[in-house]
C-alpha cells in the first residue's frame, strides 16, 4: 500500500471494534479508534491498542457517537492529523434483550442514540470530507437481526433495521459522489455484545410473561449448540476479513449487504430486497443511483 489509508473506526474499545482496530492496523491502515473516556474507563483499552506493533500506530480518540458535540470534535481532530478520512467505520452498538413491554423509554431510546444515531452523527462528520474529495468508504456494522426478527430481541433489533434503512438511503444518495456505502451483518459471534447487553427496567413485568419472558435466553441456549453443531465459526476475525475484502474491491462494485458467519436466511432476503430495491429505482427512473454490483 503506496499511501496508508486512513480509517476512523467506532466502537473500538473491546469486542468486534477492538479486533477490526488491531487486524487493520497490522495491514498498513493508519487506524483512529474511536471510543469513550480514552483517559478515564478506557484508559487500559486505549493503551492496549497503542501499543501493537504495526507500521502506523493506532490512535485512540475520545468520540462519545450519542454525543454531537464529541464527535464533531472528534472527528475534526482526526481530519487535523490526517486531512483526509478515508474509511469510516461504524462498530459501536448496544445490545438489548428481553420483553419489549419490560423496558422503558429511556432504555429504549440509549439503544437509538447509540445504533441508529451513532452512525448517523458520524456520517454527518466525515461526509464533507470525503465529498470534497469525491472518494470515501463508509462500513456500517449491523447484525443479522436487521433482517430477521428474532424473540426477545425487539429492541435491538428495531435499531438495526432503522440503521439498515439510514444506510441503503446514504448509500444511493452519495453514489454519484465517488462515495460507497455498505452494510455488513454479522450473525453471532464470541464477542462481548451479549455479555454487556442490557436487560429491561422491569424485571417483574418480564416475570409475568412466563416462558415468553425468557425467550432471548432460551435463543441463546439453543443458538450456540447449534452453531457448532453446524460447524459455524464464531471467530469475529472472519468479520475483519470480510471488511478487508470490501476495502480492496473497487469503488461502485461493493455490494450494498454482505452476510458473515450464520445469517439465518438474511442473504436470501437481501438477494430478494436487492430485486425489489432495483425495479422501484427502474420506476422511480431513479436506476442510475444502484450502483450496487450487479
Amino acid at each position: 500500500m503506496s499511501h496508508a489509508q486512513t480509517v476512523i473506526l467506532t466502537g473500538a474499545s473491546s469486542g468486534m471494534g477492538r479486533i477490526l482496530a488491531e487486524v487493520l492496523a497490522l495491514q498498513g491502515f493508519r487506524v483512529f479508534a474511536a471510543m469513550r473516556d480514552v483517559d478515564g474507563r478506557n484508559a487500559a483499552n486505549a493503551a492496549h491498542l497503542r501499543a501493537i506493533d504495526a507500521r502506523h500506530p493506532i490512535v485512540p480518540v475520545d468520540i462519545d457517537v450519542t454525543d454531537d458535540q464529541s464527535v464533531i470534535e472528534g472527528v475534526q481532530g482526526i481530519v487535523a492529523q490526517a486531512d483526509d478520512v478515508d474509511i469510516l467505520i461504524n462498530c459501536a452498538g448496544l445490545m438489548s434483550a428481553g420483553p419489549i413491554e419490560a423496558f422503558s423509554t429511556d432504555q429504549f431510546r440509549l439503544i437509538l442514540e447509540t445504533n441508529l444515531l451513532g452512525p448517523f452523527r458520524m456520517y454527518k462528520a466525515v461526509l464533507p470530507n470525503m465529498r470534497a474529495r469525491n472518494a470515501g468508504l463508509i462500513i456500517t456494522i449491523s447484525s443479522v437481526s436487521g433482517r430477521v426478527v428474532a424473540p426477545g430481541l425487539g429492541i435491538y433489533t428495531a435499531s438495526k433495521f432503522a440503521v439498515e434503512g439510514l444506510a441503503e438511503s446514504l448509500g444511493y444518495e452519495v453514489s454519484g459522489l465517488g462515495i460507497d456505502t455498505v452494510i455488513v451483518q454479522p450473525g453471532p459471534f464470541a464477542t462481548n455484545l451479549g455479555a454487556n447487553q442490557i436487560g429491561p427496567a422491569n424485571p417483574a413485568l418480564a416475570g409475568e410473561y412466563g416462558e415468553n419472558g425468557r425467550l432471548d435466553k432460551m435463543l441463546g441456549e439453543r443458538l450456540f449448540p447449534l452453531l457448532e453443531q453446524c460447524n459455524i465459526s464464531l471467530d469475529p476475525r472472519d468479520v475483519a476479513d470480510l471488511v478487508l475484502d470490501l476495502i480492496g474491491m473497487k469503488p461502485g462494485q461493493r455490494p450494498m449487504r454482505t452476510t458473515v458467519g450464520m445469517d439465518a436466511g438474511a442473504s436470501r432476503m437481501n438477494e430478494f430486497t436487492e430485486q425489489v430495491q432495483r425495479e422501484y429505482l427502474r420506476v422511480m427512473d431513479f436506476e442510475g443511483l444502484a450502483r450496487m454490483a450487479p
